[in-house]
């Protein structure tokens, strides 16, 4: 871990595998109500084409999302405000209204924990949903990290009693640390 740390708060929206969190960083935050109250007025029909955007249904409210694969009775959405990918029928997706997304981008933000490997995924998926999911949360940074990037490398994921998740996850052994080895702009596990 660096000596010098950016810390960002904010809420774990989504975990959709072991080391791919969605979060919606504080300020961001009041920026979902806003989006939320124009994505419900959507109500004229779409027929949903990968890689567009609607409005579509889950759980009976109208959310943002992309459009993955289209079939006969309904698509895959990834849902860009909170990052699940769900299947949703196909008299459940609607039009956005024109411009949203340019005026209001994707509320959440992908990240991943720098230096952590698996040894029970599923589990380890498990307890990170039981200890931070839709919970308030502190992401530690290293001071070289590029914010702008699509996903955020994270040092540390802090639950909102301040305590590692990550030497949680250590202590029940569901992973290990590993020293990143960087070639480029890839990175593959080595050893610590």
């Amino acid at each position: 871990m660096s000596n010098c740390s950016i810390m960002l708060s904010g809420i774990l929206a989504h975990v959709a595998d072991f080391d791919r969190l969605y979060i919606n960083l504080d300020k961001e935050a009041n920026d979902l109500a806003q989006v939320q109250q124009l994505v419900e007025a959507c109500s004229k029909p779409a027929v949903p084409v990968p890689g567009e955007l609607f409005a579509a249904c889950y759980e009976g409210s109208l959310y943002r999302g992309m459009c993955i694969r289209a079939g006969q009775e309904d698509a895959l959405i990834h849902f860009l405000d909170f990052g699940n990918t769900e299947r949703v029928p196909l008299n459940q997706i609607f039009e956005l209204p024109a411009g949203l997304l340019q005026t209001s981008p994707p509320l959440v933000r992908c990240c991943s924990l720098e230096g952590l490997l698996a040894i029970d995924e599923e589990a380890a998926l498990d307890e990170i949903t039981r200890l931070a999911l839709e919970q308030p949360v502190t992401l530690r940074l290293s001071d070289s990290t590029d914010c702008g990037q699509a996903a955020i490398v994270v040092e540390d994921l802090l639950d909102k009693a301040g305590q590692s998740v990550s030497e949680r996850l250590i202590e029940l052994r569901l992973v290990r640390r590993y020293k990143p080895v960087r070639y480029g702009n890839q990175q593959a596990a080595g050893t610590a």
